[in-house]
Order: C-alpha cells, then structure tokens, then sequence
C-alpha cells in the first residue's frame, strides 16, 4: 500500500476485498472523512512548524512533494499557517508517479533550481527515504528526530 498512489489503491481495495462498491464510491467516502480530518484535525510532527519557519529564516528554499492530494495538504497547511513558507506543492498523482521513484523530487528539486546533492529531502515513509537517498539526495527521517528541541533544530539546519 505504501507504494500506492490514492487512485491505485482505491482499485485495489475494492478487488482485494471484493467490496461492493465502485473505486469511485470508496474514493468519494474516503475523501470525506480525509476532509474533515484534515480541515479540522491533522496535527503536524511536533517541532515541525518551528523547524519549517526557522528554515524560511534562514533563506532555505521550500516545496512539499508528497502522494496525498492537493486540496487536503493545502487545508492542513492553511490551517496551520505554513502555506506561504513553500514555493510549490507537488502531487505525486498530478506527475503519475508514486515516492517508489524519485520523479517527484526530482522535479522538486528542478522547480527550485538544485540538484539532488543540494536538496534535502524529509520523510516519514521509510519506502520514500530509500528512493530519495538511491536518487542522491540529502535524506531527513522525521520519526528519528526531535523537532520539539531548539538546540536539536539548530544543528539540523547547521549540517544542512
């Protein structure tokens, strides 16, 4: 599933469990709770708003390329006051790729005038991290550090 895009899986749900439901169906009730769990709940990894605005500080150039949908990642980032710190929001369903290929960093890293050596890359999914550091570029696990901590959030952004 970790590979999937949202169109894709949706196809495979429904064979898979043999629902009986469209992927259309299952798409349109998915996206409605998506909606209000991310127009009204959907927390960001603690520290990262700090971390974000503290890079935005420092000049570093910032875009979000991520296999959720546009009109979700943009309420979440609305909400939580972060849209205006990146550049562009790339949607993996927009370039027909999923993070099992760097295309979306790729092209990421292309909008902002960088190559992969010169681009960090932060991460949650551990399939997504191995794409984008085989793809050559700086990789940032984000469960393995702690964002909360001012010092911690300091040397990150120093060894960037």
């Amino acid at each position: 599933m970790h590979t999937m895009t949202f169109e894709t899986s949706a196809v495979y749900f429904c064979r898979a469990f043999n629902l009986d439901i469209t992927p259309e169906q299952l798409k349109a009730d998915i996206l409605e709770e998506l909606n209000r769990r991310y127009g009204d709940e959907v927390a960001p990894i603690p520290g990262m708003p700090e971390l974000i605005k503290e890079l935005h500080e420092r000049g570093l150039r910032m875009s979000v390329a991520t296999s959720n949908r546009r009109d979700l990642v943009t309420a979440a980032l609305t909400r939580l006051g972060l849209i205006g710190y990146f550049e562009r929001i790339l949607i993996c369903d927009e370039l027909g790729t999923g993070k099992h290929e760097p295309t979306i960093y790729i092209r990421a890293a292309e909008l902002m005038d960088a190559g992969p050596c010169e681009t960090a890359v932060f991460e949650d999914s551990p399939h997504a991290i191995k794409t984008a550091k085989e793809a050559g570029f700086i990789t940032i696990t984000a469960p393995d550090h702690d964002f909360t901590d001012a010092a911690a959030r300091r040397e990150l952004i120093e060894s960037l």
